[in-house]
C-alpha cells in the first residue's frame, strides 16, 4: 500500500519536473505503455508520446501551476487518485486566464517496486 503522503511526494516531483519544463522528467512518471486522456486532443499512448505532448504544452506559455491531491485509495500494487490543478494560460488577446483541471489517475507498482502512472484522464473543470 502507498500512503497519501507518498502519493503527495510522487506528484510533487512530477509537478516540479513540470515547472522546470522537463518533458523527459514528466514522462518518467508514466509506465512505458501508459495512456493519457485530455480534453485538449486525442489520447496519448506510451511514455514517449506523453513526453512529446509535454514538450508541446510547455511551448504554450502556461504559468503558475498549482495542484492538490483530492483523493487517494490504494492497495499493495494499485492506487487511484484524483488531483486538481490550476494554472494561468495565455488567451488569444495576449492576457492570462486561470484554468482548472481535474485528473483521475491509476497507478501501479512496477516489478522494481516503483509506482508509475498507467492511466490518467485530465478533464477541464471550467469553460474557456
Amino acid at each position: 500500500m502507498i500512503s497519501a503522503s507518498s502519493i503527495q511526494s510522487l506528484f510533487q516531483e512530477y509537478f516540479d519536473a513540470y515547472s522546470q519544463q522537463d518533458a523527459a522528467g514528466c514522462a518518467s512518471f508514466y509506465a512505458d505503455d501508459a495512456q493519457l486522456f485530455t480534453s485538449f486532443g486525442p489520447p496519448l499512448i506510451g511514455a514517449s508520446v506523453i513526453r512529446g505532448a509535454h514538450s508541446e504544452w510547455f511551448e504554450e506559455g502556461e504559468q503558475n501551476k498549482t495542484w492538490a491531491l483530492e483523493y487517494e485509495r490504494s492497495d499493495a500494487n494499485t492506487c487511484a487518485c484524483l488531483i486538481s490543478f490550476s494554472s494561468d494560460v495565455p488567451t488569444s488577446s495576449g492576457g492570462l486566464e486561470r484554468s482548472t483541471c481535474h485528473s483521475l489517475a491509476a497507478l501501479e507498482r512496477d516489478p522494481n517496486g516503483q509506482w508509475t502512472i498507467q492511466i490518467m484522464s485530465m478533464t477541464l473543470a471550467d469553460a474557456a
